[in-house]
């Protein structure tokens, strides 16, 4: 009973209609004629709303295409009767006054639900005029002008009740829907088909995605429209040849369809409805609607939707709405993870480059010195023996490295950055073969592992170019504190960077420090280059 009213309310409307009808009927038979002289006047009106009720139950039952078309015509009924009752001779006793309230307001919630724009207040503002105008100008019965009265305050504060509520109707919110943003397209899609047939209780569904940048579209169908997915060119799912005004409720054969506006309107239209995703899937009656996300457009068609009604119009859209918005989430949850997987592994190319590699450079440019001076006849068991401490704390430096990519390090671990750079720097001269000092000024703040990690590298790349690109000899590094910063001068003494109107800067060096959102300059001259860098303290107390 449920499914056969759910999301159905032109059906649900004609069965109120026809109790009430039977109410006013009852009221009719149950009157005593002494008290009620309108006996046979109340009974014809009521007997005749009987059979239309009853009528328009049997449309309502048979076709979704004349419940439309017929929605004014009830309307116009229901009022027609509401006010035939009140042009009987004598005023309604309390059981008939009953249900003219009930009728009418059931006429001003038929109105919401047929028009959910607008249909209240104009059905309000129509039926409480009328009433008005009795009151005022129309001859009436004895007693039947203070039985208006009251009642029609009444009206009016149901009337604004109603309208406002009519505001709200048809404002559907299905669950939210999130697609999977790792795998393919068919993924997608079939998940998108799964919601939307839940939603609209299809069984059959069939979503064309085409990409905004792509030649091609991708047909997936689900349920009785079999379980499959296609990628199609040009010649097999040719553009429409118009775009959809709105959603579409569609029967092909007898060439009918009610379409939902963006404006929120329904109408009705007469033709067959053409379009490539139909004729593809040889769908004859269903709902159409388009959904335009970020990245594409997606065509969703819904067959099989058992005792289907112009109410699965707003469900359809509503689904088709929620859709949109799990593909736009889905949009940036690719582009940000494929922007974190650059982050990545642009971060382990630097580290790559400004440890293993420069390490590796740096071994090997010893073991040519060493090889030298052993040909030269000098002893160098203290050479080999630097050499292998220098390779032994590096290989602790990939060791970390290892626990950082694990997350086993600690990432926040306060670290003494002066001591922890002093070593540093001094294993790394150590490696190259030249002298390094490191000068620091009071009161520079402890921090945390991954911010040392990152002035760590800066100054072994600084010391790699220094001895490999300028022939350098020795490195001094001063660090001190700014106005909220911290600085950095790395000045050695090779041929400085190549002659130009502005120097190069050391790629893997400024990238880093404009990840800490830093600032870096270069001067060169023969004999001494500076590299000045200045970082955001973050670390100090405020």
């Amino acid at each position: 009973m449920r499914k056969a009213l759910n999301f159905r309310t032109g059906r649900v409307v004609a069965i109120v209609r026809s109790g009430l009808a039977l109410a006013l009927l009852a009221t009719t038979w149950t009157l005593e004629s002494g008290r009620f002289s309108g006996d046979a006047a109340a009974r014809l009106v009521a007997v005749g709303y009987i059979v239309a009720a009853f009528a328009l139950l049997g449309v309502t039952l048979l076709s979704w295409w004349q419940t439309h078309r017929l929605r004014l015509v009830a309307l116009a009924i229901d009022a027609a009767v509401l006010f035939a009752a009140l042009a009987l001779p004598a005023p309604p006793p309390p059981a008939m006054a009953g249900v003219l309230m009930a009728l009418y307001a059931f006429i001003l919630l038929g109105a919401a639900i047929g028009w959910p724009r607008n249909g209240a207040p104009i059905a309000a503002l129509v039926v409480v005029a009328g009433h008005a105008l009795a009151v005022a100008a129309v001859p009436l019965a004895p007693g039947l002008s203070q039985w208006l009265g009251p009642h029609l305050m009444a009206m009016i504060a149901l009337a604004g009740l109603v309208a406002w509520m009519g505001q709200r109707i048809g404002k559907i919110r299905p669950p939210r829907l999130d697609l999977p943003d790792e795998g393919e397209w068919p993924e997608a899609l079939s998940a998108m088909l799964d919601f939307v047939s839940e939603q609209a209780e299809a069984a059959g569904a069939a979503a064309a995605w085409q990409p905004d940048d792509e030649p091609w579209v991708f047909l997936h169908t689900a349920g009785t429209l079999g379980d499959s997915h296609e990628r199609l060119g040009p010649d097999q799912f040719p553009p429409a040849a118009q775009e959809l005004a709105g959603t579409v409720l569609f029967d092909r054969r007898r060439q009918r369809q009610l379409v939902l506006l963006d404006s929120g309107a329904v109408v009705a239209r007469k033709g067959a409805l053409v379009h490539p995703l139909l004729t593809r899937c040889s769908a004859p009656s269903g709902l159409l609607l388009t959904v335009r996300a970020q990245g594409g457009t997606c065509t969703l068609l819904l067959t099989g939707v058992e005792d289907v009604a112009a109410d699965h119009l707003r469900l359809a859209r509503a689904a088709g709405v929620e859709i949109g918005h799990a593909l736009d989430r889905r949009a940036v949850m690719v582009i940000t993870r494929e922007a974190d997987r650059t982050r990545i592994r642009d971060t382990l190319a630097r580290d790559l480059h400004d440890s293993v590699a420069q390490s590796l450079a740096g071994a090997s440019f010893r073991i040519e010195a060493l090889r030298l001076a052993l040909a030269n006849g000098r002893a160098i068991d203290a050479d080999l023996d630097a050499l292998q401490r220098s390779l032994e704390r590096e290989e602790r430096t990939v060791q970390r490295l290892i626990l950082q990519l694990r997350d086993r390090d600690q990432p926040d671990r306060p670290c003494d950055l002066v001591s922890e750079l002093d070593t540093t720097l001094n294993d790394t001269g150590a490696r190259w073969g030249i002298a390094c000092a490191l000068t620091a000024d009071p009161g520079l703040p402890t921090v945390p592992l991954l911010a040392l990690h990152e002035f760590e590298q800066i100054l072994r790349e600084a010391v790699a170019n220094a001895v490999r690109h300028g022939n350098a000899a020795r490195v001094d590094v001063h660090l001190r504190k700014g106005e909220g910063q911290i600085v950095l001068d790395i000045i050695d003494d090779g041929t400085g960077f190549p002659a130009r109107p502005r120097p190069l800067q050391p790629r893997s060096i400024a990238a880093r420090v404009a990840d800490m959102g830093g600032r870096m300059t270069v001067e060169s001259q023969p004999g001494r280059s500076v590299l000045h860098l200045a970082v955001p303290d973050r670390w100090s107390a405020a």
